[in-house]
């Protein structure tokens, strides 16, 4: 089991970055650890409960998307 404090973040290689640029890909590193690893799809959240779960999970497949089609 690796350290839950660590993030590795596989779009950034080790050239200088500066910190906006890597909030935004630590950002989406975790989004994408959340869809991919934590199986969001069926895990303990009833996306269906009510309107904003919907909304919710939505937003979540969109940014999900919009991140993998950038970052081919």
């Amino acid at each position: 089991m690796q350290p839950s404090n660590l993030l590795k973040i596989e779009s950034l290689n080790d050239d200088w970055r500066d910190k906006d640029s890597i909030l935004l890909h630590a950002c989406f590193q975790l989004l994408k650890d959340f869809v991919e690893k934590e199986d969001l799809a069926l895990g303990n959240t009833d996306w269906n409960a009510d309107e904003k779960h919907r909304l919710a999970k939505a937003e979540i497949d969109e940014l999900y998307k919009w991140w993998i089609s950038y970052t081919v």
